[in-house]
């Protein structure tokens, strides 16, 4: 639902006001978009987005510490939106989902495990500098007759 609503935000005239304001404030405000409100709606709904997120983790995992929210739980989740890609809607997902098993695939090698995973990011770091997703598609759109 929330990868729904956020492709439906990017083409919408509120989107379109808020690559403006990415773009350049000043040029945003020249052409009318207030853009105090804007960063406004923004911050609350990703307040809204974050508080749903904590409820639907303290429901799962039935209590809530302030482990749960520690320095290095913080780097994983960046990590995973800058893996997946950080200008791509799915490549959020696909981070979390890719970072989220491949600690799972990689206990096989229980010696070499954080290595291998840091090998991992590395290559994707070279290899796919906008993320994972954002690359592969635009790959796909090169190879398309």
């Amino acid at each position: 639902m929330a990868v729904w609503l956020a492709l439906n935000l990017i083409d919408s005239p509120a989107g379109r006001a808020l690559r403006a304001l990415h773009g350049s404030e000043v040029a945003a405000e020249v052409v009318g978009i207030d853009s105090a409100r804007r960063k406004l709606e923004v911050f609350v709904l990703s307040a809204a987005f974050a508080a749903l997120a904590g409820g639907l983790t303290a429901f799962y995992s039935g209590f809530i510490t302030p482990a749960k929210a520690s320095f290095l739980h913080s780097v994983e989740l960046v990590t995973m939106v800058v893996f997946g890609g950080m200008a791509s809607t799915f490549g959020a997902v696909v981070g979390a989902a890719v970072l989220t098993i491949l600690p799972q695939a990689l206990t096989v090698v229980k010696e070499y495990e954080m290595v291998v995973l840091g090998a991992v990011m590395m290559a994707t770091m070279i290899f796919f500098p906008r993320g994972a997703v954002p690359t592969l598609e635009a790959w796909l759109r090169r190879r398309r007759p």
